[in-house]
């Protein structure tokens, strides 16, 4: 509901569907599909996972864990991966500002490996090193974070404008 209201900002129809009544090419009817990927053993279709690929023209928008059940179908499609749990990412540099952040939890970091496919949005950083904060590849933008909270919710805003392709 909270990132509903947030996305009411830019007079948005909302329409939720639940991933148990997703069926093939539904995705195809929105320009724009939210998955906020809350647990780990959440079951994700296969026709979900199939038709981010298949409709370049919709915008995926995936908030926080296990894209990787997407990125392992094929590595190299989208440009990055994810790698183990860390945590201690205390901080956010995003367009030439330093952000505190609380580290509530440990994030899934994002390494790109493809750095003409993929984009890098902000940096999360830790005493051991830093790490993308959001990543966008094709129709994908993945955020790592927890975008609903913190200072992640003021970079996630902002970065809502390039999301939804409005300047």
């Amino acid at each position: 509901i909270y990132l509903s209201n947030v996305l009411g900002h830019f007079q948005s129809e909302i329409s939720h569907v639940p991933l148990s009544e997703y069926f093939g090419g539904l995705m195809s009817q929105y320009d724009l599909v939210v998955y906020l990927g809350e647990r780990e053993d959440k079951e994700l279709p296969e026709a979900f996972l199939s038709d981010i690929p298949k409709f370049g023209n919709t915008t995926v928008l995936w908030i926080r864990g296990y894209v990787e059940r997407l990125l392992t179908r094929d590595k190299d499609y989208f440009g990055f991966q994810i790698l183990r749990p860390a945590g201690g990412f205390d901080t956010i540099h995003y367009q030439n500002q330093t952000l505190r952040r609380r580290d509530f939890e440990r994030i899934r970091p994002i390494q790109i490996t493809q750095w003409g496919l993929a984009q890098m949005h902000g940096m999360l950083e830790s005493p051991l090193g830093s790490v993308p904060f959001s990543v966008h590849a094709k129709n994908l933008w993945y955020f790592t974070d927890d975008v609903l909270q913190d200072s992640s919710y003021l970079v996630f805003c902002d970065l809502l404008h390039d999301v939804l392709r409005i300047p």
